[in-house]
């Protein structure tokens, strides 16, 4: 999502050298700038909005006991169940899934693409690159 919204927010397709474009360049590439970031403004609003309703309907009776959350089961449309969740747990999950990314994002930046110890592949970038070392490419920073 991130980078989606990087990506329609500078639009390098509406960027242009004003100095050797033609007029016609210049409003095309201001165009397709607009249209990208309002793209961008539009999936923005759609996902405060989608946040803003889930608070609003969210279900927030949920029954606890003295050791768990007792998850209640509902009837919902055509037979199909829903199981009710607190919101403290549901804002625990969410946070602990965060936490995780970033471990994950942190470790694969220090282990493959930064990787200190081990690097495997050519380390002679005019040379041709070939075999599995260089397509896993641990070590990039060589």
């Amino acid at each position: 999502v991130w980078w989606t919204l990087f990506l329609l927010f500078t639009c390098k397709c509406g960027q242009v050298n004003h100095a050797r474009s033609t007029q016609q360049q210049i409003k095309k590439a201001l165009w397709m700038s607009r249209v990208g970031s309002s793209l961008a403004y539009l999936f923005c609003a759609a996902g405060i909005a989608y946040t803003v309703r889930f608070f609003i309907v969210y279900d927030y009776d949920v029954h606890r006991d003295a050791n768990s959350v007792v998850a209640n089961i509902t009837v919902g449309d055509g037979g199909r169940s829903a199981v009710k969740q607190s919101i403290e747990d549901y804002i625990g999950g969410l946070v602990l899934s965060r936490l995780l990314g970033y471990a994950t994002a942190w470790l694969l930046t220090f282990f493959v693409y930064f990787n200190p110890l081990i690097s495997w592949g050519t380390p002679d970038p005019s040379k041709p690159q070939t075999g599995i070392g260089d397509l896993i490419g641990l070590g990039q920073w060589r």
